[in-house]
């Protein structure tokens, strides 16, 4: 190979955690010396994760914001102007229900063209106006179908639900799993003392939650009742939530309404969740979908136990650590849950999760072949 492989990943934006974050993870624990590294963004970033990815040698663009249906002129410029300048071998496209990345790497002879799910595209369907709804299910389709070379998910869920199950099926379709630097996430009673102590924590019972405030995709409003309800039974109980977004400030208004405030730690983000993860004793996770979260791989790598929400993929719980229940349940019942399991015997679990593949030296080395032999493949032909 005489030149570098020109890759693009199309994102909808930088936050701290979700899409982007996974594919940190991949991309700093893979050799990226074929590659010639781009990646477009429509929404304005969160500034350290940008130049976290720049730091590994990505190209940024940020473009305007795309809608699902309406696409204007000023879409359309901008994609072109890219796709004239640069002239990619691959584009992997993260959010299939929008047409125009893979459209236009068509359009633009592209050999290689990536749709990549992240979530339960049945949930996200259903959740959309009942006359859009049609649309959407028929954009995903054409997508997969039509503009696609290759489809990738998180979970069997995750593919499945996007991009159905015949497709999935195909060999060169595949799961890549959200995996994780396990070392990382080694449970260590060290800096769980360490973390407590920083936070004020004694013997009190820490619950905790990690999350992005957007959507209400996380649903911390729950959190917030289901905590209400374990500090009515367990008045020596903390709440510590992670993450930062456009509406955290409902959630502290909510928790300030109910008067326990200063029950609750927030930290907002933090680039550490692990020694944070290290220092609760539960973790309570009841959101409304996920394509495959990768803190709940990070949450049974630290051995740490909790409830999680029956919307969720079944292979998230990959060693039964948690509880699973409806959000139709009430929040009693999951606080009963998690004050049930209070005096569980906490254990390290990375050995498992390397065996069963959720390890990210695997799954990047899995994912930078693909690449190679994807692009090495088109030059037979």
């Amino acid at each position: 190979m005489n030149r570098k492989i020109k890759i693009c990943l199309f994102i909808k934006g930088f936050h701290n955690g979700g899409v982007e974050k996974v594919f940190e993870n991949y991309f700093s624990n893979m050799d990226r010396n074929k590659f010639e590294l781009h990646i477009v963004t429509h929404m304005d970033p969160y500034i350290p994760r940008q130049k976290y990815f720049e730091s590994m040698g990505f190209i940024v663009h940020q473009l305007s914001p795309v809608h699902v249906i309406r696409i204007n002129k000023q879409n359309i410029k901008e994609y072109e102007n890219l796709f004239k300048t640069y002239k990619f071998d691959i584009v992997h496209n993260n959010f299939p229900e929008k047409i125009l990345p893979l459209y236009m790497a068509k359009k633009h002879g592209v050999p290689i063209r990536i749709l990549h799910s992240h979530c339960d595209y049945n949930i996200m369907a259903d959740k959309c106006n009942p006359i859009i709804r049609p649309i959407y299910r028929k954009i995903l389709r054409y997508n997969a179908q039509k503009l696609a070379t290759h489809c990738i998910g998180c979970g069997k869920q995750a593919g499945e639900s996007a991009f159905g199950k015949k497709i999935m099926d195909n060999p060169k379709n595949f799961v890549l799993h959200n995996a994780i630097n396990t070392d990382s996430f080694h449970y260590d009673m060290g800096i769980r003392t360490t973390v407590r102590k920083q936070l004020g924590i004694s013997d009190e019972y820490l619950v905790g939650h990690v999350g992005r405030y957007e959507g209400n995709q996380k649903n911390q409003s729950f959190v917030i009742d289901i905590f209400s309800k374990l500090l009515e039974k367990e008045p020596k109980s903390r709440l510590l939530m992670i993450g930062e977004g456009p509406l955290k400030e409902k959630i502290i208004e909510k928790a300030n309404r109910l008067c326990i405030l200063d029950k609750i730690i927030f930290t907002g983000s933090v680039s550490n969740v692990a020694d944070y993860l290290q220092a609760m004793d539960c973790f309570v996770f009841p959101s409304l979908y996920e394509g495959f979260s990768v803190v709940t791989v990070e949450v049974q790598c630290t051995g740490l136990k909790g409830a999680i929400s029956d919307s969720l993929d079944p292979e998230m719980n990959t060693f039964n650590q948690f509880g699973v229940f409806s959000l139709n349940q009430e929040p009693e019942i999951w606080a009963d849950y998690l004050l049930g399991i209070k005096n569980y015997e906490r254990s390290d679990k990375a050995e498992e999760l390397i065996e069963a593949g959720y390890d990210i030296r695997y799954e990047s080395k899995k994912l930078k072949n693909f690449y190679v032999e994807a692009y090495e493949n088109t030059l037979r032909y």
